[in-house]
């Protein structure tokens, strides 16, 4: 029997048991009024012959019917509606997510004994603050400018992991410094330690060396060469333990490895390729400064550079100084100066082993990717380094990066830096599993990245990746954009889908852009409505008919009219769980539980000088022994040329310097005959009689017994002396010595 046949007769099997039972029904009706008939004493015979025994019998059964009918119409709906195969969706209540595993509804005065997670809604309720969060990984936030997206999402996840049990790391990108102001010292009460990278005031800023994952990393391979013990069949060194010697050389090989690597990270996001179509350029010059670098650090694992010249200082002063048309210095470092095996002559020979029309295009390319690296606030920031971002999971951190919307050559700073630190996280879980800490690959703590502004921020090298690896290595990113096609016109459809659906958990606060709001309205999916309609015609009496549709759960217009006068609302889609319509109340009314310790104080670090001299290293300091030649022979001439001077020289030279002295020293008496006209006559009899190195202190000293204005006169000439005349006689003084 096929599927035909079976509901066919399952049809018919339903109709005849409809027959039966309406035919018990009558029979029942007609056996009741019988009944009732007989209370008049007549018999069945007489009652079966009485005409309004019938007629009773007919209007019961049709008062039924009728009855039956009417209720079949108004439940039609309901049938037509269960009775189909159509979606319907419906918001997940809060009640229901109190009984899910993967949720957590808690009062935030309890948040420090629960697990930290994803904040989806955090409502004042009363004299409470009812939090929902999710376990789910990674989150991406649409609320375009003045939706409420920081006061509605951004504060509330930062307060809420802060105040949570496990204490997770924190990285948060704070253009205006305000998330600092508000949260930085509840965190720090909290027990986490606070780090600002300023690029917006980069010399009062913490320093951060990017080129310290390549030295940390150099410190490994020298130590494995150098301190590599051998005990009880095992080897040590770098903080690990080795069955064999060649799992040290292996250790070895992989710490070289991860050099190449972080070095490209570096090079390829402060130097991206942008012209899509005719890229050789770029990346020809891209690649000569990405074979610097590695040359500096194959240099430094040899001791030919100190660990403090590894900095972004010396890529710029070398390359910018060298990278002319007479490339020999360069040739010299980057090729003459390698070992066989060297990748640094791969990376650069396309451009120093070219025709010299071809050598000025890529030679252009490199200077104008130097030109960011011009900027002296970024070199001073980049000079050392300050923050520990390897050790991330062994205590709480918040870092806050604040990034000046103003100064878009600094963003890719921001890039680099957030892509390191994941890189370094990513490796300290490896570690961790490495040492027995942990069962798996795995931080310790977890930490989250909450990136405001993310598609504003320069692209990131393999986003897809890092949210792809970042799953299971305890490291959570929040994405918080203006609208999906931020993130197509960044990365593209595919890698934008990727980032997509990689991230689990999806809140709508508010998007200028159409097509954001029709995908997130599909993404909520739709639920089943109620259709009724009537047919008229005038063959035909009137009939109507009720079925089922279907709707957006919420519509495209709503989502537009979402978050207008009143900020709060939400829309949230978790990945395995209808959608729910959570509130966020804003921040700003809820000052006391959210920042309770108050603001932090603006007050900036004491700034740090950059002193170039103390950090400089020089290619041409190390090719070879011709030049330390050369500069021998300058000298030795140099010294020969000074031993034939003879004593008429040196008389004139003395003589013009005495000259000089005596000019000098009219002028200053110039200044004082000037200046005392306004003194009264003790005061002026002392000045006269001081030596020249004590009138100006004297001078100084007697402003109090003055007005404003001579005062003002007086601290002039004594500023002229000072800072002018009195150096200049030093200077005659001392060359006259000489």
């Amino acid at each position: 029997m096929n599927r035909k046949d079976i509901t066919r007769h399952k049809k018919r099997k339903k109709n005849k048991l409809k027959l039966l039972f309406w035919g018990i029904l009558f029979a029942f009706v007609a056996v009741l009024v019988m009944y009732l008939f007989s209370l008049g004493g007549k018999s069945i015979g007489e009652i079966l012959s009485y005409k309004n025994y019938w007629l009773s019998v007919g209007v019961a059964n049709g008062l039924i019917l009728i009855g039956y009918l009417m209720m079949y119409r108004v439940d039609a709906q309901n049938i037509a509606l269960n009775e189909n195969d159509l979606e319907d969706t419906e918001w997940l209540s809060v009640k229901r997510l109190k009984k899910l595993k993967e949720f957590q509804v808690y009062d935030y005065k309890s948040a420090e004994q629960k697990t930290d997670g994803i904040v989806i809604g955090a409502e004042k309720k009363g004299g409470s603050v009812e939090v929902i969060t999710t376990s789910q990984l990674h989150a991406l936030i649409v609320g375009t400018t003045g939706s409420g997206k920081t006061t509605g999402f951004v504060e509330q996840n930062i307060a809420v992991l802060g105040k949570s049990k496990g204490k997770p790391s924190i990285v948060i990108s704070d253009p205006k410094k305000e998330l600092y102001e508000k949260h930085a010292r509840t965190l720090e009460k909290e027990g986490y330690k606070i780090s600002v990278l300023d690029l917006r005031e980069p010399y009062s800023s913490e320093r951060w060396n990017p080129m310290n994952v390549l030295l940390r990393r150099i410190r490994l391979v020298k130590d494995l060469e150098n301190n590599l013990q051998q005990k009880d069949g095992k080897y040590y060194g770098a903080g690990e333990v080795f069955l064999s010697y060649r799992d040290a050389r292996t250790r070895m090989q992989e710490l070289k490895d991860e050099i190449y690597e972080n070095a490209q990270d570096l090079v390829y996001t402060l130097c991206p390729v942008q012209n899509r179509d005719q890229p050789t350029w770029e990346q020809g010059a891209r690649n000569l400064i990405f074979g610097f670098v590695l040359a500096m650090c194959e240099d430094c694992i040899k001791g030919k550079i100190d660990e403090s010249q590894l900095v972004l200082f010396n890529v710029y002063h070398n390359i910018t100084k060298y990278c002319s048309e007479d490339t020999t210095a360069l040739r010299n470092y980057l090729i003459e100066g390698r070992d066989e095996f060297s990748k640094v002559r791969g990376l650069v020979n396309t451009v120093l082993i070219t025709s010299d029309k071809t050598l000025t295009s890529y030679l252009s390319e490199v200077n104008s990717y130097m030109q960011q690296l011009s900027d002296d606030g970024i070199m001073s920031m980049t000079s050392e380094n300050d923050l520990d971002v390897v050790n991330m999971d062994e205590s709480p951190n918040a870092v806050f990066i604040i990034v000046p919307d103003e100064r878009f050559t600094r963003h890719r700073f921001v890039t680099l830096f957030i892509t390191q630190m994941y890189k370094e996280l990513v490796e300290k879980a490896n570690l961790n599993l490495r040492r027995n800490q942990t069962e798996t690959a795995i931080l310790k703590r977890n930490t989250y990245f909450v990136l405001d502004e993310f598609a504003n921020l320069p692209k990131f090298e393999n986003i897809e990746g890092m949210v792809t690896v970042a799953r299971s290595r305890g490291i959570r990113f929040l994405f918080v954009l203006q609208s999906y096609s931020q993130l197509t016109a960044k990365y593209g459809r595919d890698v934008g889908d990727i980032i997509k659906t990689n991230c689990n958990v999806k809140i709508f606060i508010g998007s200028d852009d159409s097509e954001t709001r029709k995908e997130f309205s599909e993404l909520c999916g739709q639920k089943k409505i109620k259709q009724f309609s009537v047919n008229t015609n005038a063959d035909n009496p009137a009939s109507s008919n009720t079925g089922a549709t279907l709707q957006p759960l919420i519509s495209v217009g709503m989502l537009e009219r979402l978050n207008g006068d009143e900020k709060g609302d939400a829309i949230v889609s978790v990945r395995g769980y209808e959608p729910i319509w959570t509130v966020f109340t804003p921040s700003y009314e809820l000052k006391k539980v959210y920042f309770p310790e108050g603001k932090a104080a603006i007050g900036k670090r004491e700034a740090v000088l950059f002193e170039k001299e103390n950090y400089v290293f020089d290619i041409t300091g190390d090719v070879g022994q011709k030049i330390e030649d050369k500069l021998s022979e300058l000298i030795e001439e140099q010294e020969a040329e000074e031993a034939r001077a003879d004593e008429n020289d040196k008389a004139k030279r003395v003589a013009k310097l005495t000259k000089q002295w005596d000019d000098v020293e009219a002028e200053l008496q110039r200044v004082v005959d000037n200046i005392c006209v306004y003194l009264d006559g003790k005061d002026e009899k002392a000045v006269r009689q001081a030596a020249y190195e004590h009138k100006v202190r004297l001078l100084l000293a007697i402003t109090e017994h003055y007005n404003r204005s001579i005062a003002n006169e007086i601290r002039v000439a004594a500023d002229k002396i000072q800072l002018e005349l009195l150096p200049r006689m030093k200077e005659y003084q001392e060359q006259a010595t000489k």
